[in-house]
């Protein structure tokens, strides 16, 4: 088996174009997921007439309004998933900016406590010890 394509190919191209097979499969899966999420959103966008409709509005039931509410829900879904776009573009071109008045990303320091200020934890709940047979008699000597 001799594919002539590959064979005439050097060791740099063949991993330029191993790069360009992988940067396609990549943007195909995105674009992909791009669809199916617009499809999604179709089609729940289509159920809000039908929806509508079997709860009692007075909603004309057609398949005009039906695609119509289809597509506006793509057409919305995709403006929105434009505009998210745009601002994580602005967020990356905008980082060295944002780093720059934040103090150069350094955290204040907290400053440190030392062992004894610290207050000891709480544990559970203890019974107190009761006192001694004497100092029972005591008690209830007191009380009566």
């Amino acid at each position: 088996m001799d594919l002539p394509l590959i064979s005439s190919l050097s060791n740099i191209d063949l991993l330029i174009l191993i790069g360009a097979g992988i940067v396609f499969l990549i943007m195909a899966y995105m674009i992909f997921k791009q669809i199916m999420k617009a499809i999604i959103v179709g089609v729940i966008s289509a159920a809000i007439p039908v929806v509508l409709y079997l709860i009692g509005f007075d909603v004309d039931l057609s398949l005009q309004t039906v695609l119509w509410f289809g597509l506006a829900g793509i057409a919305t879904y995709f403006i929105y998933d434009v505009i998210c776009g745009w601002f994580k573009m602005l967020n990356v071109i905008t980082w060295p900016i944002r780093r720059l008045f934040k103090g150069g990303g350094k955290k204040a320091e907290k400053p440190k406590k030392d062992k004894e200020d610290k207050k000891p934890k709480k544990e559970g709940k203890k019974k107190e010890a009761e006192p001694s047979g004497s100092d029972k008699d005591e008690d209830y000597a007191s009380v009566s």
